[in-house]
């Protein structure tokens, strides 16, 4: 799978916004950048899920849930995402988070939000939009 990062149309997207539709995609996994799991018991109802952190979801929310079936680490991801977006996002620092963590990087206070505040993926999305990205 070839991803076009340049002269893409859908470009207007931001980083809340993708995370807002990627989100509906698949279930939230609080614990790692993204999870596959296996359903059912018997061979016949067996079907492989994903659940999506944040910055998956994102990537999902830009290029579709096909993106999961590529790229799984979580290095690659931030790097391409940043790349659409035309900003770094790992090293974009914010200086107050919303729940008092003080100089982080935003894609650690991302994942940080989840993983260890317990926010949803909506949750982060909302934030990101108040802060204007």
């Amino acid at each position: 799978m070839t991803i076009k990062l340049q002269n893409n149309p859908l470009m207007e997207k931001t980083l809340s916004q993708a995370i807002l539709i990627g989100s509906n995609f698949h279930d939230i996994d609080k614990i790692d950048h993204l999870s596959r799991e296996t359903t059912g018991f018997y061979h016949y109802d067996r079907k492989e899920i994903w659940r999506t952190g944040p910055i998956a979801a994102a990537c999902v929310g830009i290029w579709g849930p096909e993106f999961l079936d590529y790229h799984h680490a979580y290095r690659p991801a931030l790097s391409l995402l940043s790349r659409y977006l035309g900003y770094s996002i790992e090293n974009l620092i914010v200086e107050i988070g919303p729940t008092g963590r003080v100089h982080t990087k935003l894609s650690d206070e991302i994942m940080d939000l989840v993983d260890k505040d317990g926010w949803t993926r909506q949750d982060v999305s909302i934030w990101l939009k108040s802060c204007g990205l």
